[in-house]
């Protein structure tokens, strides 16, 4: 009697399994060297090297910048954060 079309041996099933379990794997760690990469160009690109200034009014005004841009970036965030819950609000009133 001849085996239904489909019927797969449990033998090629697991050597199936671990051929796609090792592709994902290579395909996992290709990704996160991809994002190490990423975020590499990403910080020397949008943080310079800090040079730190040997008088006090220079270190002063460092701190103010930073204090300045960290302001900028919060806001940034808070406004993308807020949108973020509007649309979702908005997607889960349409649900309803």
């Amino acid at each position: 009697m001849a085996d239904k079309k489909g019927n797969v041996s449990s033998s090629r099933k697991h050597t199936l399994k671990s051929c796609m379990l090792a592709v994902a794997k290579d395909l996992l760690e290709a990704e996160a060297l991809e994002k190490v990469k990423e975020r590499e160009i990403y910080m020397d690109d949008n943080c310079p090297p800090l040079e730190i200034p040997h008088s006090k009014d220079d270190l002063v005004d460092l701190c103010t910048k930073m204090y300045n841009k960290i302001n900028v970036i919060d806001e940034e965030r808070y406004n993308l954060e807020y949108k973020a819950i509007m649309v979702c609000n908005e997607v889960s009133n349409t649900l309803n």
